[in-house]
């Protein structure tokens, strides 16, 4: 039971790891768009890049171990 969470938690923060990075660059890429386009700072590219990429990290994380919390639940019933 241990070792299967801990494989679930490693593959979330892989995961997380994986689609934040790529959510990160596109939205930087976004907003220094918007940024270029209205000629003065709209938006902290920097910052818009990180909300994003730990939002897409924690909810990764948040799903694997929800999957763990309901294996767990059917496995007791």
């Amino acid at each position: 039971m241990k070792a299967k969470i801990w494989a679930r938690i490693a593959r979330a923060v892989f995961n997380g790891f994986a689609v934040g990075t790529m959510a990160f660059f596109s939205v930087y890429g976004l907003t220094s768009a918007v940024n270029t386009l209205a000629g003065t700072t709209v938006l902290s590219a920097m910052g818009s890049g990180l909300l994003t990429f730990f939002s897409f990290f924690g909810g990764s994380i948040g799903i694997e171990l929800s999957k763990d919390i309901e294996e767990t639940q059917k496995e007791t019933a």
